[in-house]
C-alpha cells in the first residue's frame, strides 16, 4: 500500500457593501469589520474546494499477502 500526501484547499468568498471615499478606505473598512468578526465566512461561502495529491511516498510494508 502507498502513502499519499493530499492537500485540501478551500476558497471562501463574501461580498460586503460599504460607503467610502476611496477603494483603499472601502478595503480598510471591510478589513476592520472582518477583524472585529462582524463578517464571518463559513461553509456557505465556499466557492472552490480542491483535493490535490502532492506526493506519493514509498510503498509501505503490507502484512497481508
Amino acid at each position: 500500500m502507498k502513502e499519499y500526501v493530499v492537500e485540501i484547499t478551500e476558497v471562501l468568498q463574501h461580498q460586503e457593501t460599504v460607503k467610502a471615499h476611496s477603494k483603499n478606505e472601502a478595503i480598510n473598512a471591510v478589513r476592520e469589520k472582518y477583524k472585529n468578526e462582524d463578517v464571518i465566512l463559513n461553509d456557505e461561502n465556499i466557492t472552490d474546494l480542491r483535493f490535490d495529491v502532492l506526493e506519493v511516498k514509498k510503498k509501505l510494508f503490507d502484512r497481508e499477502r
